[in-house]
């Protein structure tokens, strides 16, 4: 396993916030330099890491759904990706806030 440095939480929010395409952690990880068995490791280790994957994850669900409303992705796509990242039938909780944006263009 590579070496974890505490500017990696950091890097990985500027990457998924600042990627172009979709970001992954896949990509993230070639771009530093590491194996994904490392981010996984950094994940279970560091709650730094941690906290940082779990927003960016956040951040790519976002994504997905805002691509497949606008139709940049294929909707039927997106809602597979959901669906592999969420789990099937996967649904809010009730007692548990969430958020819904639907932007008009």
């Amino acid at each position: 396993m590579r070496r974890y440095h505490q500017r990696y939480a950091e890097a990985l929010r500027r990457f998924f916030a600042e990627s172009k395409s979709p970001p992954s952690l896949v990509k993230f990880a070639g771009q530093i330099g590491v194996d994904c068995s490392d981010i996984e490791a950094w994940v279970s280790r560091y709650p730094s890491f941690a906290k940082a994957a779990g927003e960016c994850r956040k951040v790519l669900l976002d994504r997905l759904i805002d691509g497949g409303l606008t139709r940049q992705y294929d909707p039927s796509f997106v809602k597979f990706l959901l669906g592999e990242q969420l789990g099937p039938g996967a649904t809010p909780e009730p007692d548990k806030p969430f958020e819904v944006l639907i932007k008009v263009v």
